[in-house]
């Protein structure tokens, strides 16, 4: 294409890589550099004033530049990801016009061909009287739930969220959009708890998508490099006998984070663990829901329980 005479080019993007803070979890293993829910938390405990703000006037434009490329067909791809991006109104933005120009003969096989992939927390089912994944089946979606063990591990680690409510809204999402997934941070107690995950993930025929914990501000357990040794070989060693005998999607690429996670923990120092665990109990004040570290380990890893009440 010709460009112009000051030498930029008229073309719109193709590919949309679309995030947002604006969130309505307290997930564990997230902090206020990615979610607005973290916002007095990190003021409270990290005590510090956010560094970053929702930018509305930004999400605006953002959704206005993915619509522009959509007349001329140039939009392909979009990926949606949080914070949530069901609870942004940049999304609903994009989606109020797809749906619009879907009714339009000349549009219709352009807007279905749109490839859309998602990262939800899977907390929103409607949208104004309808259901979100009814609307998303009009086009070509993908969606991956963000999903950070079951039960009780779930409810700790994604605070905010109610397991039977998130496992529920799955299984309706799943009746309209069959390309699905779900991918989980593997943070300590999902590690603890993997046999559970594993074999909900068999139980519903779904492929896994994990991702390796990252560090952030907050001072906590949650990495699973920073266990003691003997702990840490335990979990990690019977995390992987479990995925070794699964035949789920996804396997390899857990089991070598696994193995990333073991030659790392040969550099991790040893932390303060009295200080860590006051930091926990500090952090803990802010759950949404009445589940502590300690509680849940006690339900999930007895050795682990035990080593962590003793501190």
């Amino acid at each position: 294409p010709s460009h112009d005479t000051d030498g930029t080019m008229p073309l719109y993007p193709s590919y949309f890589d679309v995030r947002s803070i604006r969130c309505n979890m307290h997930c564990v293993t997230c902090d206020d550099n990615h979610s607005s829910k973290h916002f007095t938390i990190a003021k409270e405990v990290l005590g510090r004033n956010s560094r970053h703000v929702i930018d509305p006037e930004y999400e605006n434009a953002l959704a206005q530049e993915i619509i522009q490329g959509l007349p001329t067909k140039t939009t392909k791809h979009i990926y949606w990801a949080g914070g949530e991006p069901m609870i942004t109104q940049m999304h609903w933005t994009v989606i109020d016009k797809m749906e619009e120009l879907l009714e339009h003969p000349e549009y219709t096989d352009y807007i279905r061909s749109i490839q859309m992939f998602y990262n939800t927390n899977m907390t929103k089912l409607e949208r104004n009287g309808k259901l979100i994944p009814e609307i998303l089946a009009k086009f070509d979606v993908t969606i991956w739930t963000s999903m950070d063990g079951i039960e009780r591990t779930f409810e700790y680690c994604q605070d905010g969220g109610t397991w039977e409510k998130i496992r529920g809204n799955r299984l309706e999402y799943k009746k309209y959009v069959p390309k699905s997934g779900i991918t989980a941070v593997l943070s300590a107690p999902v590690l603890m708890d993997i046999e559970k995950l594993v074999n909900f993930l068999e139980e519903h025929q779904a492929s896994m998508f994990n991702h390796e914990y990252a560090p952030n501000d907050y001072i906590n357990l949650m990495d699973i490099r920073l266990w003691p040794q003997h702990l840490f070989d335990e979990i990690i060693d019977n995390a992987e006998q479990i995925l070794r005998k699964t035949s789920l999607q996804g396997k390899e690429y857990t089991l070598s984070i696994l193995d990333k996670y073991r030659e790392e923990k040969k550099t991790f120092p040893v932390p303060d663990y009295a200080f860590v665990k006051q930091q926990i109990q500090k952090r803990d004040k802010f759950l949404r829901y009445e589940v502590s570290f300690e509680n849940l380990l006690k339900h999930i890893h007895e050795n682990a329980y035990e080593w962590y009440s003793n501190i």
